[in-house]
């Protein structure tokens, strides 16, 4: 039970060190796209919203993700969520549809606003490297220990779950770092 909760105290200080900055950089963003100057920004009272409202998901998800960590490590295992589901659920639910507004609004602005814009593409840029690094040595060690159970013909079901959760979250990231990649290209232009 102690390398479960070293592993989930490693897991807890990773989620502060790559969502810490990440929820700062998206409330910067919400407020320098809401005082832009820019007509075509003025004017995108959807994507402001937008922002807004991902801005709230993003910390409500970020909350719920460290106190999930935090029930896991107390609990000796007892949660409501799986973290690596709830990882992909925050994944899907507010990264990608922030990068996305990101990259919409490095599209139709006249200038870059601030060095904001460039710092949420950096780090998301980052935080899916990082992230894919950790993924595809995850992924890597299941398939290991899959291939170890198949030898001795044993079946766990839950640790497929786990790889197959990571898969799709290790695409998702992909699709994030083409977004952020996107948004330097616009900005960049």
């Amino acid at each position: 039970m102690k390398k479960l909760h070293k592993k989930i105290c490693y897991s807890l200080i990773l989620l502060v060190i790559l969502e810490v900055p990440d929820l700062f950089l998206d409330w910067d963003f919400y407020i320098e796209v809401m005082n832009s100057d820019q007509p075509e920004i003025k004017n995108a009272t959807e994507a402001q919203i937008s922002i807004l409202a991902f801005s709230v998901v993003g910390s409500v998800t970020f909350t719920i993700e460290t106190m999930n960590l935090i029930l896991v490590m107390c609990c000796d295992g007892c949660t409501y969520f799986l973290p690596g589901f709830f990882s992909l659920l925050s994944t899907l639910v507010e990264d990608i549809p922030q990068i996305a507004l990101a990259l919409y609004i490095a599209i139709i602005e006249e200038t870059t606003i601030t060095w904001v814009q460039y710092g949420k593409a950096g780090f998301a840029v980052f935080e899916a490297i990082i992230r894919t690094l950790i993924l595809s040595y995850y992924i890597h060690k299941k398939n290991k220990l899959l291939e170890t159970l198949a030898e001795i013909q044993t079946k766990d079901l839950k640790l497929k779950e786990k790889k197959w959760v990571a898969v799709v979250q290790l695409l998702f990231f992909l699709i994030i770092l083409g977004g952020s990649g996107s948004i330097f290209y616009f900005l960049l232009t």
